[in-house]
């Protein structure tokens, strides 16, 4: 691809300057006593590209020089006053003495390389290292479903993602020791107890890094002992059991309350069918008086005085008929 393109691709997917120099500020307590413990080496950035680690170091006063082939790059850096050369990688670390350098780097380097290429950055990492002195590869993150599914293959000069323990091994194949990984640049806004799929399938950490040393006592600033010595970064794995526990807990939550509501739904129920008991009492007891008023009713009709007093009845209504008739008479005159 041509380097107008690659620059243009840094600049939209890996960030501004000033987002990736303050990522690439976790890496200070790891070089700053080396640096203080061996003040006439050097720290060397292989691929520096735009310089943002070179800058950061510069600004920390730690000696530092960084090798790209990429000339419009290489421009920038140089007139922001770093120090860089253009050149092959693997040239520049060859022509290098031994045990001249604290501290070698390469940011999003490796993934680049054919496998038995960082067979030789090692072993050239390995000579050129004082004792103690440190070793740190940044690379995409392929424990991160988005990294290894998507992301990593946005940049079509990638060759294949590193897995962190492939690099652990490496490193501790070619004789580096005191190895660590660095999980980073991983989501903020993760809230353990409530956590969504989302959360795990893009919360891992993006990039990790491989922390090493060369044999030999280790140099480190004692205000940078506990960022050193901390776990960094956020794992698939750890992600999944957070959202088991959410999950598990939801499921205890929504099991409280559906006991609730059964009990309320029971203590319902049992009141319910008290009120229907006390209603079919009520009911049964009307019922037995209409039917004893229905019995003493007939019993009227078939009395002997009620039939006596049939024609007695009738003429009192008779009688009432006529007034009516004649009352009404009156009042019409």
């Amino acid at each position: 691809m041509t380097r107008d393109f690659y620059r243009a691709f840094e600049d939209r997917f890996r960030g501004t300057a000033d987002v990736v120099e303050s990522r690439l500020a976790v890496y200070l307590p790891f070089v700053r006593g080396a640096a203080g413990a061996h003040p006439d080496a050097t720290l060397v950035d292989i691929g520096c590209g735009r310089g943002e680690w070179l800058d950061l170091l510069h600004k920390s006063g730690i000696a530092a020089r960084g090798v790209d082939v990429d000339e419009a790059m290489l421009r920038d850096c140089a007139a922001r006053g770093l120090q860089v050369e253009r050149a092959d990688a693997f040239d520049f670390l060859k022509r290098l003495p031994d045990a001249s350098q604290f501290a070698v780097t390469a940011f999003h380097f490796a993934e680049h390389l054919p496998f038995d290429q960082l067979h030789v950055l090692a072993v050239e990492a390995m000579r050129v290292l004082r004792p103690g002195g440190v070793l740190i590869i940044e690379t995409p993150n392929p424990e991160s479903l988005i990294v290894s599914s998507t992301d990593f293959y946005l940049d079509p000069s990638h060759r294949h993602p590193l897995p962190p323990k492939l690099l652990e091994f490496w490193a501790d194949y070619h004789g580096f020791d005191d190895i660590r990984i660095l999980r980073l640049q991983e989501k903020q806004d993760v809230a353990p107890d409530r956590m969504s799929i989302w959360d795990v399938l893009s919360g891992t950490s993006p990039d990790y890094a491989l922390v090493a040393r060369k044999p030999g006592p280790a140099a480190i600033d004692g205000t940078d002992a506990d960022a050193v010595r901390k776990t960094y970064g956020r794992t698939l794995g750890s992600l999944a059991l957070d959202y088991d526990f959410v999950v598990r807990e939801l499921h205890a939550q929504t099991a409280s309350r559906l006991e609730a509501f059964d009990r309320r739904n029971a203590a319902h129920e049992q009141h319910t069918d008290e009120r229907l008991r006390a209603m079919e009492g009520r009911l049964h007891a009307m019922e037995e008086r209409v039917q004893a008023l229905d019995a003493h009713l007939r019993g009227v009709l078939a009395s002997r005085s009620w039939r006596i007093t049939v024609p007695l009845r009738w003429a009192a209504q008779q009688w009432r008929n006529l007034r009516e008739m004649f009352s009404g008479a009156d009042s019409h005159g």
